[in-house]
């Protein structure tokens, strides 16, 4: 029988499969020689270097996304409908969480780009005005990325009080 914990660390080890398969598709695209820093902060470098992070770490990340009340002999038989919950509402997070740290690098790349290469003032005013809209959305991705990664149980528990009020009404 396969447990909780084990199930965990195969789907995390797909995430991070996904994400590294994801940076090695999309590389070649952008592929540039460089001599200039901004080359090794890509995001595909970044993705990659988070995709192998995750798999190493997939068992640790596992037994905190299952919580305390998962054990290692919790088959598939025993694992609640909530511990799975939270297992599904933290690797959302860290898919949140994954895919936006490479796209604040990005940002802060083409901020740096974008004052050095706009010479006309209107260009520089719409490039700062995109580079603080995506700045703001990308930032309030990565809380809520990691509201889900790390506080993914107190969200069950405040789902499960609603449903039970809504139960007792009807």
């Amino acid at each position: 029988m396969i447990t909780s914990i084990q199930l965990s660390v195969i789907l995390i080890r797909i995430l991070s499969l996904y994400l590294i398969l994801q940076g090695i598709s999309i590389l070649p695209a952008f592929y540039r020689v460089s001599s200039s820093e901004a080359f090794y902060l890509d995001p595909q470098y970044i993705i990659i270097v988070l995709g192998i992070i995750i798999w190493i770490f997939a068992s640790p990340i596992s037994r905190f996304m299952l919580g305390k009340e998962s054990t290692p002999s919790d088959t598939i038989n025993n694992f609640s409908i909530n511990q799975f919950e939270i297992l599904m509402f933290s690797t959302v997070g860290l898919v949140l969480v994954v895919h936006v740290i490479p796209q604040l690098f990005s940002l802060i790349i083409y901020r740096k780009a974008a004052a050095t290469l706009a010479s006309d003032p209107i260009i520089k005013v719409q490039a700062l005005a995109t580079f603080k809209s995506s700045l703001v959305y990308n930032t309030l991705k990565l809380f809520f990325g990691a509201y889900l990664l790390f506080f993914s149980k107190h969200l069950i528990e405040s789902i499960d009080r609603f449903r039970n009020k809504i139960k007792r009404k009807i």
